[in-house]
Formats: structure tokens, C-alpha cells, sequence
């Protein structure tokens, strides 16, 4: 008994010794915790107050693609008189940026930490955002272009492109205008919002947050959503497909109603549309109408509202 309680005694002084250890630690400057990266061991003090970050500014020769791919920065495409370059980005190393044939190709260097330990302590290093900016000459055309974000937000101008691609993982997407032949976005936890697109085909997806648009014109338009709302505030279009499981959906049509064939359903939620009657029960609501026409309109929902209305 009397050896449990000296164990317990040097338990409690070691800790309390280990507290003050610490706190003097902090008040000298120090950081608690640790990391490797290919560079070897580092202190947390040097994660705090010695982070690299890497600057640059360059002139680009002319192009016609684009082939983005950032892991750890926002996007922002600018308007601009000529085609350049600029960024800051964590790491030492700049990063890879060709021509080739008319081919942009953009990467970050790789810079990863193998393993990192820090204790749960507020942090009060560097917080410098890391961007990259690309300017482009207005009104030009581009074949294709295909932008990718990891954890960073994309803000775009008005573009135009036979394909433009858009994937985020986390961040928001921001796009003015967008002309071209085809039209796809994928996101997974963050916001879309569009002022005015007009493709023959969209495909757009997003795991959890809200979609918006005020004007959309397609002849296909397929949308599939687990967790947001999806707004259209003026829909221009021959056929369009929409799921989506937690959220409601808003469209504003451009022409008559009756000049689409309905299939509207949602389980948890209500329909909302003038001049047709909707149907309610213990299944959830749904409204179908058949036209002669071949434009279709189909919205499923499986815990959300649907409201159709007139935006002529």
C-alpha cells in the first residue's frame, strides 16, 4: 500500500515538474511538438516562426489550354493585357510552370510533412496566404481548361472555352461568365455561385454546400447534390436532371411550363408550382405532366423543397 502511494506521489511531481517545464518553454519563445519532412527533424518552434514561402512573379508565352492543379493555395484567373504569372506559395521550392505547344501547365512543387505532433495550444505563427494569380488577356478563347484545387478557393472572370473542368475539394468556386461547349464542376465541401453560363452540356456535383446561378442556359443540364440547395434564377434549357438528397431546389423558368414535360419528387418536402396540381401523401409529393414537347424537367429530392416559378 505504502508503494502505490510513493508511486503515485512521483507520478504527480513528474507531471507537475513536466507543467512548469512547459510553460517556462512557452514563456522563453519555445513551441511544443515536432515534425519531419524530407528536410529531416523540426521543432515546432520552427513550424511556427520559420515557415518558407516561396514568391514569383513571370511573364508567360501565349497559350490556348490550360491545366491547373494546386494543392494548398487559392486560384484566381485575372483579366490583363498580356499572359503572366504570379504566386506565393509554403515550401521552398517555385513552382512548375511550362508552355508547351500552347499547353499551360501549372503544378506545386511537392512539399509534404511525413509526420507531425503538436500539442492542442493556440497557435500564434504565420498565417500568409498563398495564392496563385494568372493573367490572361481579355476575350481570349481557349480549347480547354482544367483547374483543380485540393484546399483553396477559385475565383474566375468571364471566360470562354470549348471545355472548362472545375474540381475543389475544399473551397468556394466563383465564376462571372463561362461560354462554351461543355461545362463541369465537382466539389466537395464548399460553395458554387455563377452569374451567367451558356454550354450545350453541364455536369455538376457537390458533396456538401449550396450551388447558385443567375442565368443558365444548356441544352442538357444534369446536377447531383448530398447536402446544399440548388438555385437556377433564370433556366434556359432543353432537358435538365437534378437529385439532391438534403437540400431544396429553385428554378426559374424561361419559357412556358408548358412547353416541358414534369417530373418532380421529393419524399421530406414540399412542391411548389403554379398552374399544375401536386399530389401528397405518406410517399412525399410529386407532380407529373406529360408535354409533346421532348424538353424535360426532372427534380428529386429526397429530404427538401422544390419551387418552379415564372421567370420570363
Amino acid at each position: 500500500m505504502k508503494n502505490k502511494k510513493k508511486i503515485w506521489l512521483i507520478s504527480f511531481i513528474c507531471f507537475g515538474a513536466g507543467i512548469v517545464i512547459l510553460i517556462l518553454g512557452m514563456l522563453l519563445g519555445g513551441r511544443p511538438g515536432f515534425y519531419f519532412d524530407s528536410d529531416g527533424l523540426h521543432s515546432g518552434t520552427d513550424d511556427a516562426d520559420q515557415k518558407s514561402y516561396v514568391r514569383g512573379e513571370s511573364e508567360l508565352q501565349e497559350f490556348t489550354s490550360i491545366d491547373i492543379d494546386l494543392d494548398y493555395a487559392d486560384l484566381q484567373i485575372i483579366p490583363s493585357d498580356s499572359f503572366r504569372i504570379e504566386y506565393c506559395l509554403e515550401g521552398p521550392k517555385k513552382p512548375v510552370c511550362t508552355v508547351k505547344e500552347g499547353h499551360l501547365t501549372i503544378r506545386e512543387a511537392e512539399y509534404r510533412r511525413f509526420f507531425n505532433f503538436t500539442f492542442m495550444i493556440p497557435q500564434t505563427g504565420d498565417f500568409t496566404d498563398t495564392y496563385v494569380k494568372l493573367y490572361i488577356p481579355e476575350n481570349t478563347v481557349f480549347n480547354t481548361v482544367h483547374l483543380e484545387a485540393q484546399d483553396g478557393d477559385i475565383k474566375l472572370p468571364s471566360l470562354k472555352a470549348d471545355t472548362l473542368d472545375i474540381r475543389s475539394e475544399y473551397g468556394d468556386v466563383t465564376l462571372k461568365d463561362f461560354e462554351g461547349t461543355e461545362f463541369a464542376a465537382s466539389l466537395d465541401d464548399g460553395y458554387f455561385s455563377g452569374q451567367k453560363i451558356k454550354s450545350e452540356r453541364i455536369e455538376m456535383t457537390n458533396e456538401y454546400g449550396d450551388i447558385l446561378w443567375k442565368e443558365l442556359e444548356s441544352n442538357t443540364l444534369d446536377a447531383e447534390l448530398n447536402d446544399g440547395d440548388f438555385t437556377v434564377e433564370r433556366l434556359i434549357t432543353g432537358s435538365a436532371e437534378i437529385e439532391d438528397e438534403y437540400g431544396d431546389v429553385h428554378l426559374g423558368m424561361s419559357a412556358s411550363y408548358k412547353d416541358y414535360s414534369l417530373d418532380l419528387v421529393t419524399e421530406y418536402g414540399n412542391i411548389q408550382i403554379p398552374e399544375y396540381d401536386v399530389i401528397s401523401g405518406d410517399d412525399g409529393s410529386q407532380c407529373r405532366v406529360t408535354s409533346t414537347s421532348r424538353n424535360m424537367v426532372k427534380v428529386s429530392c429526397e429530404d427538401g423543397d422544390i419551387r418552379i416559378f415564372d421567370a420570363r
